[in-house]
């Protein structure tokens, strides 16, 4: 054996050795990545601790309320799981959240006292979220949060290009063929009339600035007021079996998101008038009928009070 044999061999042993402890030193960092990948994808746990945090954090929350006494939760909460790899691959700004209701009972109030309920929540009404119904399968979720991520207030705000819709259009169609519409083309479909619909509120609330800035300051009053109190959302039509209520909402939200784009121009973020103008009509009817219930309330109270004989609490 020569000895530029041996010094070859001796350099092959000792690149070998070096790239084994590099490759052991970095064997830390990469299952730190892996972890950290792995946590993304997993749903949070929220408590009564974390939920009102963790959901007005969040531009859109998905969050899967069970108790281990419903039927197939287990089932149910590893088709959720699935879910969220998904739509948290697609969205990673979103969150995907579950609730043990045994452990942290009050939080029934955001579900509609099922032992199984997935709500879907946007940061600014917490206590108004929507129920999932679309098909409980990943891609079913996955499907209704393409749709549910347009009405985020960043999505809402943020402009198509018209002409790259176009393109974007034609050049499916041109590889579509004869094979038909595309998922693509539909997907096009749908922005470009999601497109128009912010349009027409704009050019709506161009021509109410333009005869007094009051009036799109209770326009926003107004729709904040009815969101916040609003009813009955999943709900659907027993005629044509549409969800309108929660149609409405969605709607509602988008034209207030564009008031406050609006007034923030007017306003500093955090001053913009609450209710500090004269209310409208309907607002003080809305004020009228709640405190005339109150004291229709309260003469019941004390009428059956006198009737038993008891005392008020």
């Amino acid at each position: 054996m020569t000895t530029t044999t041996i010094t070859t061999r001796l350099c092959r042993m000792v690149l070998a050795l070096f790239a084994v402890m590099v490759g052991t030193a970095m064997l830390p960092h990469v299952n730190a990545e892996l972890t950290a990948a792995a946590e993304v994808s997993t749903p949070t746990k929220l408590t009564m601790a974390n939920f009102r945090d963790q959901t007005q954090s969040h531009p859109l929350s998905y969050v899967l309320f069970y108790t281990k006494r419903g039927r197939e939760w287990e089932e149910t909460l590893a088709v959720f799981t699935s879910g969220c790899e998904l739509m948290l691959a697609e969205y990673p700004g979103m969150l995907c959240g579950t609730v043990d209701l045994d452990d942290n009972t009050p939080l029934t109030l955001y579900t509609k006292y099922n032992s199984l309920d997935l709500m879907v929540f946007y940061p600014d009404f917490v206590p108004t979220p929507l129920r999932f119904h679309g098909k409980f399968t990943p891609e079913g979720m996955l499907k209704s949060a393409d749709f549910y991520g347009r009405y985020t207030t960043d999505y809402m705000l943020t402009w198509a290009n018209p002409k790259d819709l176009v393109d974007q259009f034609m050049q499916d169609f041109k590889r579509a063929g004869n094979n038909g519409e595309s998922l693509n083309m539909t997907a096009v479909v749908h922005e470009a009339a999601f497109h128009a619909k912010k349009m027409a509120v704009y050019v709506e609330y161009l021509e109410l600035l333009k005869q007094d800035l009051a009036h799109l300051v209770e326009v926003s009053n107004t729709l904040r007021y009815s969101l916040h109190n609003s009813k009955d959302l999943e709900k659907r039509n027993a005629t044509s079996g549409a969800y309108d209520n929660e149609a409405a909402f969605l709607d509602q939200k988008m034209r207030l998101a564009i008031a406050d784009d609006f007034l923030q121009h007017m306003f500093p973020k955090k001053s913009m008038p609450r209710l500090s103008l004269k209310p409208s009509k309907f607002l003080q009817e809305q004020e009228a009928d709640r405190k005339l219930q109150a004291v229709l309330d309260a003469a019941a109270k004390v009428a059956q009070a006198q009737e038993s004989g008891g005392e008020l609490m």
